[in-house]
C-alpha cells in the first residue's frame, strides 16, 4: 500500500441533477426568485458603501405577468460596481464566491450563491453588466433535452455604444439580468399579493425600509387592457413599546447577543412558519437577515403580539471559518438542529418566557388591555368632532315641504303621494287642505297673516299650507 502511486489532486465534479436540484430547492416560490435578485443587487451596494463610494441605492425589479400566473420575464436591474468579464465568468460557476464574505464583507451572500439558483430554477438569463465603461453578456440556462446547465459569455469586454446602454438602463456601472421564464410550476401572484409578499419578507425588511435604497416594482399584465403598475418595495414597521433591550453572552458560545423585543397593541400576523408574517424576531448576523422566528412560541396567540431583532454576528463569524452547517445551504434560514444554534434558541426563548406568560394571562381573562397611543387617541378626537358637526347639521335640518305652487286645492292632500323610505330614517311629508273645510273665512285668514309679520315668523308658508304650528297660533289668539 505504501508504494501506490496516485494521480494529481482534482476538484471533484459537481453533477448536473445536484445543480438543479439545488436551484429549486432554494426558488421554492416566486417571492424567492426576487429575494435573491434584490439582495443580490443590495450586497453591490454594501460593498460600495463600505469603501465609502457615494450610491444612490436604486434596484428596479420588473415583471411580466401573463394569463393564469404565468410569468413570462423577470428582470433585475442596480445602478452599483457592475462586473467584469473575469468576475461574471465566476459568478456563474457554482464554488465560485463572489459576494465578499470570504473577504469579510458584510453581505447576505454567504455562499457565493443566489443568482444561478433563480436563473436555473426559472429557466433562462441574460446578464448585462458594466464595469469601468466596459460590457460584458452572459447566458445562463438549463437545457431540459440534455439535463444540464449551460452557459456562455462574451470572449472580451467591450466598450457599450449609447444605444446598448439604453436599452440596457444602466449609464455608468450596474448590472441588468433579464430572467425568461420557463418553468410553469413556479407561478406569479397577482399584482396585490406580490407587493404585499415583498413588503413583507423578512429578508427584504431591512433593505426596503433603509433611506438608502429605493426598491422599485414594475408590474405589467398585458393580457388586462395594458394593465402596468409602478409602485415602491416598503416595509412598515408595526407600532409597538419597546419592552427589552438587552445583551447576552451564550454558554458554551462565548458570542454576544443583542435583543431588542417590541410589543404591540393587537394581535399581528403570524402564521406559523411564513417568510411574511409580521410578529416574529429577525436573527441577524453582520447586517443580513438570515431567519425569522418566534421558536416554540409559533402557534401560541400570546406570542402574536411581540416582534423585534436579534443580532448574533458569531453566526457570521463561525461560517466564515468554516463551521457551514450553522446556515441552511437551501437559503431556508439558520439551521436550528446545529448545538450552537440550539443554544442561541433556549437563550431566546428563556428571555421571551415571562413576556409570552403575562400575555397569556391577559387573554385568558378577556379582551386584553389596549392602550391608546396619542396617534390613535387625536385621531378618535378627529372622528368625534366630525360625528358633532353631522349631528348639529342633522337636528337643524328644516323639514322638507312639498309646495304645489298654484295648483288649486279641491280636497286633502298628501305630497309627494310615493316616496321611498330608509330604514330608521325620518321622511316628511307635507299635508294640503282647502281651507273653507276648516271654517277658515278671508277674515281669519287675513288676520292670521298679520300675526305672522307681527311675531316675525317665516313667511314662505304656500298659502294654503295647514301646519300644527299656524293651528296653535289661531287656536291661541282665538280665531277659530
Amino acid at each position: 500500500m505504501n508504494n501506490t502511486i496516485f494521480s494529481e489532486h482534482r476538484k471533484l465534479r459537481i453533477e448536473d441533477w445536484i445543480v438543479k436540484q439545488m436551484s429549486l430547492g432554494t426558488i421554492r416560490s416566486f417571492p424567492d426568485a426576487i429575494v435573491e435578485l434584490v439582495t443580490n443587487c443590495d450586497d453591490s451596494y454594501k460593498r460600495l458603501e463600505e469603501e465609502k463610494i457615494s450610491c444612490h441605492g436604486e434596484i428596479k425589479i420588473s415583471i411580466l405577468r401573463l394569463k393564469g400566473g404565468i410569468c413570462k420575464e423577470l428582470v433585475a436591474i442596480d445602478f452599483a460596481e457592475g462586473m467584469d468579464r473575469n468576475q461574471l465568468e465566476k459568478a456563474l460557476s457554482f464554488g465560485g464566491e463572489t459576494s465578499g464574505f470570504e473577504r469579510g464583507k458584510s453581505v447576505r451572500g454567504l455562499f457565493g450563491r443566489g443568482l444561478k439558483e433563480t436563473i436555473i430554477a426559472l429557466g433562462k438569463g441574460t446578464i448585462y453588466t458594466i464595469r469601468d465603461n466596459k460590457l460584458s453578456i452572459a447566458e445562463l440556462w438549463w437545457d431540459e433535452t440534455e439535463r444540464s446547465a449551460k452557459y456562455k459569455i462574451t470572449t472580451e469586454s467591450y466598450v457599450p455604444s449609447p444605444e446598448a446602454r439604453r436599452k440596457i438602463g444602466i449609464q455608468e456601472n450596474g448590472t441588468h439580468v433579464k430572467i425568461f421564464v420557463t418553468n410553469p410550476k413556479i407561478k406569479c401572484p397577482d399584482y396585490k399579493t406580490i407587493k404585499s409578499q415583498l413588503c413583507n419578507h423578512f429578508a427584504l425588511r431591512d433593505i426596503s425600509s433603509s433611506s438608502n435604497r429605493k426598491v422599485q416594482l414594475v408590474f405589467e399584465s398585458p393580457e388586462k387592457a395594458e394593465l402596468k403598475q409602478t409602485t415602491s418595495i416598503l416595509y412598515e414597521k408595526p407600532e409597538g413599546e419597546e419592552i427589552l433591550t438587552k445583551s447576552v453572552t451564550l454558554p458554551n458560545f462565548g458570542d454576544e447577543v443583542r435583543i431588542k423585543v417590541f410589543e404591540s397593541d393587537s394581535e399581528l400576523e403570524s402564521p406559523y412558519n411564513n417568510p411574511f408574517f409580521i410578529s416574529c424576531l429577525l436573527i441577524k448576523s453582520r447586517g443580513a437577515i438570515l431567519d425569522n422566528q418566534l421558536f416554540k412560541f409559533s402557534t401560541e396567540k400570546a406570542g402574536w403580539y411581540f416582534f423585534g431583532e436579534v443580532i448574533c454576528d458569531g453566526i457570521y463569524e463561525k461560517v466564515r471559518q468554516g463551521d457551514y452547517g450553522l446556515i441552511d445551504p437551501n437559503r431556508g434560514g439558520i439551521e436550528w438542529k446545529h448545538q450552537d444554534c440550539q443554544i442561541l434558541q433556549n437563550e431566546i426563548e428563556k428571555i421571551l418566557q415571562p413576556f409570552i406568560e403575562k400575555k397569556r394571562e391577559e387573554l385568558s381573562k378577556g379582551k386584553p388591555q389596549v392602550k391608546v397611543s396619542e396617534k390613535t387617541k387625536k385621531m378618535l378626537q378627529r372622528i368625534c368632532q366630525l360625528l358633532n358637526k353631522f349631528a348639529k347639521l342633522e337636528l337643524e335640518k328644516e323639514p322638507i315641504i312639498e309646495d304645489i305652487g298654484d295648483e288649486e286645492i279641491k280636497d286633502i292632500m298628501i305630497k309627494p303621494p310615493k316616496a321611498n323610505i330608509e330604514v330608521d330614517k325620518e321622511r316628511w311629508f307635507s299635508v294640503y287642505i282647502p281651507l273653507k273645510q276648516i271654517g277658515i273665512t278671508p277674515n281669519v285668514r287675513r288676520q292670521f297673516n298679520e300675526e305672522v309679520q307681527h311675531l316675525g315668523l317665516r313667511r314662505s308658508y304656500p298659502k294654503c299650507l295647514w301646519r300644527d304650528d299656524i293651528s296653535n297660533l289661531i287656536w291661541k289668539r282665538g280665531t277659530g
